[in-house]
């Protein structure tokens, strides 16, 4: 959910984060590629400046712009196996990943 309202297609677009050496994120919106910082403190962080690639895709435009806006909210991180949680400063799951290895 992103502004009280569901966000249909999240699965289907391809969204995805690597949290990488060096404090540097890079990942898809579900078009458009991405990369910049990151910082920890603790079970906190925050992401930013981020940079991105210009395409435009057809039917995942809404889905990345939403993407993009919820990483600026992003101030908490947890792991639990091989799940990734990112949420807001009030502690409301902002973005849920899984960790996915290519076969």
């Amino acid at each position: 959910m992103l502004d009280g309202r569901a966000i249909d297609g999240v699965e289907e677009a391809g969204a995805d984060l690597t949290l990488g050496a060096e404090l540097r994120v890079s990942g898809s919106g579900g078009c458009n590629r991405y990369f910049g910082s990151y910082s920890l403190d603790g079970g906190s962080i925050r992401f930013g400046p981020l940079a991105s690639t210009l395409m435009y895709c057809e039917g995942t435009m809404v889905v990345e712009q939403a993407f993009f806006k919820a990483l600026d909210l992003v101030r908490g991180i947890c792991a639990d196996g091989d799940a990734l949680c990112l949420s807001s400063e009030d502690g409301t799951t902002v973005l849920a990943f899984r960790t996915w290895t290519d076969p």
